[in-house]
């Protein structure tokens, strides 16, 4: 897989694992849990509010094996439902193939964009040429910041292709 590779080799099995586990969280930090809890377990991200009142933390760290800026979101009722990561141009092509291997084709095909019952992913080209990879895991409804209700258009667009 071009790119995603690049300075890790032997690491693939390893990046694999990381990517089913989005399914549950991020880094061992489970969907769902509260801002105080996520401040227990990830002591070095700080939390704070943005312009928008939404509580955010951002850390430089790996993703997927890569190197990115990840920020955490969190729900208005406090609770952690997204993470994005801003991931360099490079990674992308191994990441929609590692994405595309755990989850099946994105819907629609070539569009970077996985909804499935447990996982939303969307990936997005930003104007400075590195890449916005947002991942939403299923916790009390939601998948990400999305009620799970409109999250999910239909049963077949969840289906693993």
């Amino acid at each position: 897989v071009d790119g995603l590779f690049i300075d890790m080799p032997n690491s693939r099995k390893e990046i694999a694992k990381e990517i089913g586990a989005l399914r549950a969280g991020f880094k061992g930090v489970p969907w769902g849990i509260t801002q105080e809890e996520f401040h227990r377990r990830r002591p070095e991200v700080v939390l704070k509010e943005n312009s928008h009142k939404d509580i955010v933390g951002s850390y430089d760290e790996n993703f997927c094996g890569c190197p990115a800026e990840v920020l955490y979101l969190f729900r208005a009722d406090k609770k952690w439902g997204l993470l994005s990561a801003y991931v360099d141009e490079v990674f992308i092509s191994g990441l929609v193939s590692e994405f595309t291997d755990e989850f099946g084709k994105p819907s629609p095909p070539d569009s970077g964009h996985w909804v499935r019952e447990d996982i939303l992913i969307n990936m997005i080209r930003q104007y400075d040429g590195r890449w916005w990879v947002a991942v939403g895991g299923l916790t009390d409804g939601y998948i990400g910041l999305i009620p799970k209700s409109t999250a999910l258009p239909s049963q077949h667009s969840q289906e693993k292709k």
